[in-house]
């Protein structure tokens, strides 16, 4: 079928192995007796495979490849099995051979008739001879395009096959630059947290996608349809804030808000709210691992919101606030009973950060105030039950501030704070017909009714916080105003 002159003698260039692939493709998918099939093809090809020359053998090597990749290609199971051994065994061969074996072992992959024992044998091959962090970005995109495909087409092969794939995986993209590939890997290694049984492997996945964190990448200039910096941060956030491996991603997150870099902040927190968000939707699932960590978490959000790092952008401050409430959210949120380590974690929470607000609130007129009151009314927004919680802690508080300074600076800080607070209860739902509230409530009235620019702002403050109080008492405000 193939003229094997030219090969012996050297005398072709890609242009005529490609003919003859065509025309090799043609036979194998004619209805003609007796059937020629793609192990034919090898036998004639014999004397070109088996060469001395290293040159010929990839030639003839090519031919193959070129037939098996062509679309319109079926291979029996038999067929597809000694295809994979011969493949396997050029692995052995000249590195030469070597990007030519990959493109047919990576459409023996996609072969429906290819059996598992057989999958176990091209996989096992693959991670155990070819040094793929050694060859070019092509061949390394085949190999990668390879392992997601079986990941989608054979998922409950390689789920039979989760520790070889997964550590064969790792160690093939290991130390990957080039952006298209590690968008592949990112979304790879996503899918396999999702759908593979790795729990012995979680911190070797964590591990293997850290070094890329905060993602470091410019796209050449003028390089039109080329990856983004956005586009790597976001596939590489899918895998770091998978639940799954919060055990690990908590600790990397809080050392990196440590970082001088702006960027490597702003990522940081945007990726702690996607994990928060995720782990949300756990119900309940993997608490105890946050229970151990939020204290760190708040020591690490209280220095941007606190007014402790005193050089934070605006970003990164509405960021850490946002951070502060979605954490609230996930902790104090009981789906059914709850967990004892949710509530675990919910009280070490609210603790630390009453611990570190209360006092502030007691200072009136200063930026810690002010502060306190805003980490205060992100958490009263972040649910019914975590805003009686905090507003029945700092209403108290902010009502004895009020009685213990009377200047009219003071007071008004003490007015503006306050309704922060009763606006967020109020996103929540929360409703409050305690005696602490009636207490606060009447000062409001009695501001009110004073007149003035102080009393314009408290009915102001009041009328967007109605829902938080009574009917009786929004009856009164109601004539107040």
């Amino acid at each position: 079928m193939v003229d094997i002159a030219p090969l012996i003698e050297g005398s072709h260039d890609h242009d005529w192995l490609a003919a003859q692939a065509e025309l090799v493709s043609s036979k194998l998918t004619s209805a003609t007796e007796p059937r020629y099939t793609i192990v034919n093809l090898i036998e004639s090809l014999g004397p070109a495979l088996t060469h001395t020359t290293t040159s010929v053998r990839q030639s003839g090597l090519t031919i193959v490849t070129l037939v098996l990749d062509n679309a319109g290609t079926r291979l029996h199971k038999e067929d597809a099995g000694l295809l994979t051994l011969f493949y396997t065994d050029r692995l052995r061969d000249h590195h030469s051979l070597l990007p030519a074996t990959i493109q047919g072992l990576a459409a023996l992959a996609r072969c429906e008739n290819l059996s598992f024992e057989h999958l176990e044998i091209l996989l096992n091959s693959v991670f155990s001879e070819v040094m793929v962090q050694q060859q070019i970005v092509r061949d390394r995109s085949t190999v990668f395009t390879m392992l997601a495909r079986l990941l989608r087409d054979r998922l409950e092969d390689i789920k039979s096959l989760a520790t070889q794939f997964t550590v064969g995986f790792l160690q093939a993209f290991e130390g990957e630059k080039d952006p298209r590939n590690l968008m592949l890997i990112f979304s790879t290694v996503a899918s396999m947290l999702d759908i593979l049984p790795l729990s012995h492997l979680k911190e070797d996945v964590f591990e293997s996608l850290a070094v890329y964190f905060p993602v470091d990448f410019t796209p050449p200039s003028g390089l039109v349809g080329s990856v983004t910096k956005l586009q790597l941060i976001e596939g590489l956030r899918q895998g770091l804030s998978h639940p799954s491996l919060a055990e690990w991603t908590i600790g990397l997150l809080l050392e990196k808000l440590e970082s001088d870099l702006e960027s490597a902040k702003i990522d940081s927190l945007q990726t702690l709210l996607e994990l928060v968000k995720r782990c949300g939707e756990r119900e309940g699932e993997g608490m105890e691992i946050w229970a151990r960590e939020v204290e760190g978490v708040w020591a690490a959000l209280k220095k941007e919101t606190m007014g402790i790092r005193l050089q934070s952008s605006k970003e990164v401050i509405e960021l850490a606030g946002q951070a502060v409430r979605e954490v609230s959210r996930m902790l104090g949120t009981k789906v059914g009973l709850g967990t004892p380590d949710q509530d675990l974690a919910w009280s070490r929470w609210i603790d630390r950060l009453w611990d570190d607000c209360r006092m502030n609130l007691g200072q009136p007129s200063t930026r810690l105030m002010v502060l306190s009151g805003g980490v205060l009314g992100q958490v009263a927004r972040s649910g019914q039950r975590q805003g009686v919680e905090v507003l029945s802690l700092a209403i108290p508080t902010l009502y004895k501030t009020w009685e213990e300074h009377t200047g009219p600076e003071a007071r008004r800080a003490v007015m503006e704070v306050t309704g922060n607070l009763l606006q967020g209860g109020g996103v929540s739902g929360v409703r409050l017909e305690q005696e602490w509230m009636d207490k606060m409530f009447a000062v409001f009235l009695t501001v009110i009714a004073s007149g003035g620019a102080d009393g314009v702002l408290a009915g102001v403050t009041m009328a967007r916080a109605a829902g938080v109080v009574g009917d009786k008492q929004q009856a009164e405000l109601a004539l107040g105003l």
